[in-house]
């Protein structure tokens, strides 16, 4: 355990291990205070998302930054404002099966894009597993929109970020997710470097938005040539993602058995949880469908070329599509193509303030 000094001065200790899950009670009166201040910089944000005014849910991002006020205000602002623009208020997430329907609802594409909730383990904390070489790369990438993807996975995380308070109020203490990434079936195919590059971005995003929720990143059926891809993505994730993370070797089964609990792993991975599928509600990707694609691919090109504008970025460089908005709440929509390379967005008002994409 490590101290941190904060803005305000004040020392906060820098929990590891299962210590980063106090109860309530351990709490210091620096940290509640804290918490407080967070809570009151984001009150009016947050009043549609109850689970941010929790004091968990606020020790989370005090934690992620440093114990920081100042930093971390505008970034749970910045996220609570990308969770409303999406309609996350909105959405029933109490169950793991709401949390799964909400995500089918995205769009038919997110199937084939592994992960999904597993249950809770018998201290209360989340099990959550990604069969990541299943996904089918090229397909996936041409299948709808990249916003698409990003939108079932916010709202994954949404889930899981509700399901994670839920077991805090039951518990009383500071919760996380167990994450099993699950490589069976791995091979250089899946090194396709425009969905790469999409993958990245995503972690990259969700590390932002959902900051301290990982509490161990148990790796399977790794094979040897996962390395290259592992220090490829390295660099974007945070220094605590990487030191939660542990390659398992042939007795993986075993292993999540002890530590999490047979009773609540599925038989396909070892345990003894029933399910009425052999993986529950877990997605388990696979190949986009021929009739998905060309109906993605159909929708994308309903436009009329003389409403299109064409710009040329070079590497490094930016460029600008004016529009103007002439009545409050108009919701915006968009579709780009790249003749080559890849491109990152974002919205600006009138007075340079970033939106929300």
């Amino acid at each position: 355990m490590t101290y941190l000094k904060s803005s305000t001065g004040v020392r906060n200790r820098m929990m590891s291990g299962d210590s980063a899950f106090p109860a309530h009670s351990e709490l210091n009166p620096e940290q509640l205070e804290q918490v407080r201040v967070l809570r009151e910089k984001t009150a009016e944000l947050a009043e549609e998302f109850p689970d941010y005014q929790t004091d968990f849910a606020l020790l989370r991002w005090l934690i992620a930054h440093d114990y920081d006020i100042d930093a971390a205000v505008p970034k749970l602002r910045w996220a609570l404002q990308a969770f409303h623009t999406q309609g996350l208020h909105n959405q029933d997430l109490s169950t793991i099966d709401k949390v799964a329907d909400a995500v089918d609802a995205v769009n038919p594409v997110v199937q084939y894009f592994p992960g999904g909730v597993m249950g809770y383990d018998n201290d209360g904390h989340l099990i959550y597993v990604q069969a990541l070489a299943k996904v089918d790369p090229k397909s996936i990438s041409k299948a709808g929109k990249v916003t698409d993807l990003f939108r079932c996975m916010m709202t994954d995380c949404q889930g899981v970020h509700s399901l994670i308070c839920a077991s805090e109020r039951k518990n009383n203490r500071k919760m996380g997710v167990s994450l099993i990434i699950d490589l069976e079936g791995f091979s250089l195919d899946l090194m396709y470097m425009p969905t790469i590059k999409i993958f990245m971005n995503l972690i990259t995003l969700l590390q932002l938005m959902y900051p301290d929720m990982g509490r161990r990143i148990y790796v399977i059926n790794a094979p040897t040539a996962v390395n290259t891809v592992y220090y490829m993505i390295q660099p974007v994730l945070a220094k605590e993602t990487r030191n939660k993370i542990e390659f398992l070797d042939s007795s993986w089964r075993e292993r999540l058995c002890a530590e999490l609990g047979a009773e609540n792993i599925f038989e396909h991975w070892g345990g003894t949880k029933k399910a009425p599928s052999p993986t529950g509600r877990i997605r388990m990707g696979g190949k986009v469908p021929e009739d998905i694609l060309i109906e993605s691919l159909r929708g994308s090109e309903n436009y009329d070329e003389k409403d299109l504008k064409k710009l040329n970025v070079s590497a490094r460089r930016h460029g600008s599509v004016p529009v103007t908005v002439a009545n409050p709440g108009t919701r915006l929509k968009w579709w780009f193509r790249c003749e080559s390379g890849d491109i990152d967005f974002l919205i600006r008002d009138a007075s340079g303030q970033e939106g929300v994409t």
